[in-house]
């Protein structure tokens, strides 16, 4: 069975598999590779995995177009990442104990191909899911064995993450955090993103609007901000908000978080200083300090290996097991890059694709700037603002102003009562004869819950729910029903959901709902009703601030790439400037091309950035 095995993981990726040894004879090709790697040994962790600390390393490649400087590390990462995975794959090494293995990833939105490049050390892969083959197995079938899922991992053009079912406990094993830290930082994590991500109406996010934690006070501009650029983005998960109990012994989930946070704990050692870094949530453990002293002793090893004069050689012969064969001159001049005469378009399109992710307002300073083809204006100061802060901004007010206009003119409706003036109202739909509620406890009801536009944001039929947990408006509203009464509320967005949430900021809610059953249980009142302050939306220093900041971020993106690219002798910048400003005059984005133009798209931008960035 053992030697099954040994076939199963060491397939190489290409047919000849039996080559004697690596041979390199382009001096670009090797330029390329060894840039990679030091890069990757350097920045990232592909050390430790080959100092066998860690089973695998993983980094997503991300589109060309993202919105990122030119000046930035990970960018530079990304364009080696790019030209080594072509070149790794036509030379297409002997692989054994260490795979480098690139798999594209389907991602609608992205300009070019995205790429989860994985670096595995089989040995230690093997060991890892044999240690916690039970926790695998729970997961991904009891059926599955150690030594084929690591030939999955290995040979599979599937991502990790698909091929562990998007499980955070086993993707944190495979990656070397350790079984116990894995564990508890994704039960970390799934609360959270229960508590913060999903607001789901009628429950009330973790800000907590019912006064348990008592309001989160907003009033660092680059929280607000950055909640703000968020809005909206989750709206087609509404209805399907991720359910989970608190874990035994806990009341909530909030006290079970509190409690796993509570144990967590920061190693101050070199591993987070100096690079190569190892940074990880640890929390405490007994076996914890092992894997550290692991950690260091490969950190020391790292950064002698990196200090080798062979250390390309010494890396390809540690992955292929064979002494690689250089036969090309070193060291070697660039020769200006062969491009088709689209290449100046190319770049352009990528360019509109990156400012797209800016708000729509500020991309014409985006585009001045880059034409300009200098370091005309960088972004300096304390305040800062996420991309899409301005356009939410305005939307939020445009719906506060709306809410405000519609709540003041609802004491003049017939058939409808008033619980908090300006605020919150109710219309009785149907009378109900059975208990009243009047407490904080758990009732069974139905409920849906729209928009002021019509739009169901969440709807549920027959459920037990407890009105502490949800937001202030259909808490307070629906007291005083009776058993078989059907209520439809109006709640202002200040008692509901207010600026900072997933959904649209500053949305109105009206939920129509029905009461089943009020058990006979303790009577907890609910908190007194308080609405929270969204005066600082109305602001207009605060939107002024917000303004200007979103203004010179695109202005420092649009100057940075224009003074890199105008360094390049592969463009003529007066004609990426030329179709970068034809591109803004048209009413809708270009269609999308197949996949073989994406991918002659792709080599043109990416070696026309790849050669700026070899140069320097």
């Amino acid at each position: 069975m053992r030697w099954v095995l040994n076939v199963i993981l060491f397939l190489t990726f290409c047919a000849d598999a039996r080559a004697a040894a690596l041979k390199i004879d382009n001096a670009q090709d090797y330029f390329v590779l060894n840039q990679f790697f030091k890069m990757m040994f350097t920045h990232a962790e592909y050390g430790y995995v080959l100092e066998g600390s860690k089973p695998i390393s993983q980094m997503n490649i991300p589109p060309l177009g993202n919105l990122i400087v030119p000046q930035n590390i990970n960018f530079q990462i990304d364009i080696c990442a790019r030209e080594a995975i072509k070149i790794w794959n036509k030379i297409c090494p002997k692989q054994k104990d260490f795979v480098l293995k690139a798999t594209d990833i389907q991602y609608q939105q992205s300009y070019t191909p995205v790429y989860e490049l994985l670096f595995i050390n089989v040995p230690k892969l093997l060991k890892e899911i044999e240690n916690n083959i039970d926790l695998f197995r729970y997961v991904l079938g009891p059926t599955i064995e150690a030594e084929q899922l690591v030939g999955h991992i290995v040979n599979s053009g599937e991502p990790l993450d698909s091929i562990l079912r998007g499980d955070k406990v086993l993707t944190g094993i495979v990656l070397g955090f350790g079984s116990y830290n894995s564990l508890m930082h994704s039960r970390a994590e799934k609360i959270q993103n229960v508590l913060l991500n999903n607001d789901n109406p009628p429950f009330a996010p973790y800000s907590n609007l019912m006064g348990q934690k008592g309001v989160v006070q907003w009033d660092d501009m680059q929280l607000k901000t950055l909640f703000l650029s968020q809005s909206g983005t989750k709206a087609s998960e509404l209805g399907e908000m991720l359910f989970i109990k608190p874990g035994l012994g806990f009341s909530n989930l909030e006290e079970e978080l509190n409690a796993i946070l509570s144990r967590y704990e920061k190693f101050l050692t070199l591993l987070a200083i100096e690079k190569p870094k190892f940074v990880f949530g640890a929390y405490k453990n007994i076996n914890n300090q092992q894997l550290i002293d692991n950690l260091e002793n490969s950190q020391d090893r790292i950064k002698a290996l990196l200090n080798r004069p062979d250390f390309f050689e010494y890396i390809l012969k540690k992955i292929t097991s064979e002494t690689p064969v250089v036969i090309c001159t070193l060291p070697f001049s660039f020769d200006a890059l062969e491009l088709n005469a689209k290449a100046e378009e190319v770049i352009a399109d990528a360019l509109w694709y990156m400012s797209s992710q800016l708000d729509s307002e500020t991309v014409a300073e985006f585009i001045k700037a880059f034409c300009r083809g200098a370091p005309s204006e960088i972004a300096t100061g304390t305040t800062h603002v996420m991309p899409g802060s301005l356009s939410n901004l305005k939307r939020a007010r445009l719906n506060l102003q709306f809410a405000d206009s519609w709540f003041a003119t609802m004491p003049q409706t017939k058939n409808l009562n008033v619980i908090a003036p300006s605020y919150l109202y109710f219309e009785q739909m149907k009378v109900g004869d059975g208990k009243i509620v009047d407490s904080s406890d758990q009732l069974l009801i139905s409920y849906v819950i729209e928009d002021s536009y019509g739009n169901v944001l969440s709807a549920n039929h027959n459920c037990w729910v407890k009105l502490s947990t949800t937001i202030p408006g259909f808490a307070h509203g629906i007291q005083g029903m009776r058993e078989g009464e059907i209520r439809t509320l109006y709640i202002h967005p200040s008692l509901a959901y207010g600026a900072l949430t997933t959904l649209p900021p500053c949305i109105v809610l009206i939920a129509k709902v029905t009461v089943h059953q009020v058990p006979q249980q303790s009577k907890k009142a609910l908190p007194n009703l308080k609405a929270v302050d969204l005066s600082w939306i109305k602001d207009p220093n605060f939107y002024e601030k917000v303004e200007n900041a979103s203004y010179k971020m695109a202005r420092t993106f649009g100057s940075r790439w224009g003074a890199w690219l105008n360094q390049s002798s592969d463009l003529d910048f007066s004609k990426v400037c030329d179709h970068l400003k034809y591109l803004s005059t048209l009413e809708k984005p270009a269609e999308t091309l197949d996949a073989e133009a994406e991918k002659d798209k792709e080599y043109i931008c990416n070696r026309v950035f790849w050669n700026l960035i070899s140069k320097s």
